[in-house]
């Protein structure tokens, strides 16, 4: 089943917000709770999930454009700059668990 696109910014804003929490209480868990991995490769792999899920905000966010044609064309500057931050706050915070 095939649900509809977006079709304002606010929907599509929306969607993204909700990915980009998701993606952030998933960030939390690794930062904050080391026992819940049983291994420092099980921790590297959530790591690597974390880390697509940032690259799929990325897209989302326009950096490949392989998901402009969902895209809703009113978009504001602002409301992309939102996006580039929420984006930077991810990357930012994944950059630390990798070091």
């Amino acid at each position: 089943m095939v649900n509809s696109l977006p079709r304002t910014a606010a929907e599509y804003l929306q969607c993204f917000n909700h990915l980009v929490a998701i993606t952030d209480a998933a960030l939390t868990v690794v930062e904050t709770q080391p026992e819940q991995f049983v291994s420092d490769a099980d921790r590297q792999a959530s790591v690597s999930r974390i880390a697509a899920a940032v690259d799929t905000v990325a897209a989302l966010r326009g950096d490949s454009g392989v998901f402009m044609a969902g895209r809703p064309a009113d978009i504001s500057s602002d409301q992309q700059h939102e996006m580039y931050a929420a984006e930077d706050m991810l990357r930012e915070r994944l950059a630390r668990l990798s070091m």
